[in-house]
């Protein structure tokens, strides 16, 4: 009977591959020709950000643009009263906005429970050798998780600690609509949008946002 099982597993593996792979190649290739065919346009775009301008770096096409592309370049080339911070010498890691005594966060880090109507934020810094000797460690676990409040806090206090010459009392989080729906659903964007932690911007207004929050700080 084992035997049988084994056999029949073992022959629909085989024929899912057969399925499969004719399928998967040329999906593969098309991905493969369509990034080599965008490479001169995100090169193009790469050399002309204002980030890059800033803060030259080699370009690299399989994650040609910093995370802090984006509101770096509309700040900058608006000329908004905000400064921005980089963090350390890894070209990496995202910087920091601050304006007057408030950090503008454009992370995106929160997860959203659905049960609870709850934003978490999972903690990046934590101990690498209690991670690894958890296996059974989960991203849900509301003991590895940090509430709205508690984020601020512990984003705060990551500003601090790289940042001494500064000091900020105030967290605002800038989510795009767009990214928030597609990833938590309409449920999560009614409830951030009840919550004054967090400014949410449609598509291609992110100058409006930051315009409206400057002129009402």
């Amino acid at each position: 009977m084992e035997f049988k099982k084994s056999f029949w597993s073992q022959w629909l593996a085989c024929i899912c591959l057969f399925i499969f792979i004719p399928i998967a190649i040329p999906v593969a290739l098309f991905i493969l020709i369509f990034k080599f065919i965008t490479i001169p346009f995100s090169y193009y775009k790469y050399t002309h950000s204002q980030y890059q301008k800033d803060f030259p770096h080699k370009f690299n096409f399989l994650a040609p643009f910093h995370i802090d592309n984006i509101p770096y370049s509309i700040i900058k080339e608006n000329e908004l009263p905000i400064q921005y911070f980089k963090r350390g010498e890894e070209y990496g890691m995202h910087g920091y906005f601050i304006y007057k005594d408030i950090l503008l966060d454009f992370t995106e880090p929160f997860f959203f429970d659905p049960k609870t109507s709850t934003f978490t934020f999972y903690p990046a810094e934590e101990d690498e050798e209690k991670m690894e000797d958890d296996s059974n460690q989960d991203i849900d676990d509301i003991e590895t998780c940090l509430s709205v409040e508690e984020t601020k806090a512990f984003v705060l206090n990551d500003f601090h600690n790289n940042i001494q010459e500064r000091q900020c009392k105030q967290v605002v989080f800038f989510y795009s609509q767009k990214k928030l729906e597609k990833a938590h659903g309409k449920i999560a964007l009614n409830r951030m949008n009840e919550l004054n932690d967090f400014i949410v911007y449609k598509k291609d207004t992110l100058l409006q946002a930051l315009k409206e929050f400057t002129d009402t700080h």
